[in-house]
C-alpha cells in the first residue's frame, strides 16, 4: 500500500518537485504560490524539513554539530525560519535551495565555537 501511495505522489507532483537542482527562486515560488495551495505548501514544507533532516542526519554520521536548535523547535518554526530567509535575501535566490535552507537554519541556531 505504501508503494502505491508513493507512486501516486510521484505522478501527482511531477518531475519539477523531484529536481535535485531546485533554486531559492523555485522553493520560494512553492512557498508563496496560491495555485494548488495545499500541494505547493506541502512541497515547500517537505523540502525545508527534508533538508533540515538531511543536515541533522549528516551531523550524526560525521559526529559534528551544524545546527544547534533546541529540542522543542517545531516543524512550523523551521519552515517559518527558512521562508523568512528566502524573503529577506532575494539576491541569493539563484543559489541552490538546500544551501539557502541550511544557511537559514545555521544562522537561526548557531552552535558557536567548541
Amino acid at each position: 500500500m505504501r508503494h502505491i501511495l508513493a507512486a501516486i505522489c510521484v505522478v501527482c507532483l511531477g518531475s519539477t518537485v523531484a529536481r535535485a537542482d531546485m533554486t531559492g527562486n523555485d522553493l520560494k515560488s512553492y512557498c508563496t504560490s496560491n495555485d494548488h495551495a495545499a500541494m505547493n505548501s506541502g512541497v515547500c514544507a517537505g523540502y525545508i524539513v527534508g533538508t533540515s533532516d538531511a543536515i541533522r542526519m549528516t551531523d550524526e554520521v560525521f559526529k559534528r554539530n551544524t545546527i544547534c536548535g533546541p529540542p522543542e523547535v517545531t516543524v512550523q518554526q523551521v519552515v517559518a525560519i527558512a521562508k523568512k530567509y528566502l524573503e529577506d535575501h532575494p539576491e541569493l535566490l539563484n543559489y541552490r535551495a538546500s544551501s539557502l535552507v541550511g544557511t537559514a537554519l545555521i544562522e537561526a541556531f548557531p552552535c558557536g565555537l567548541k
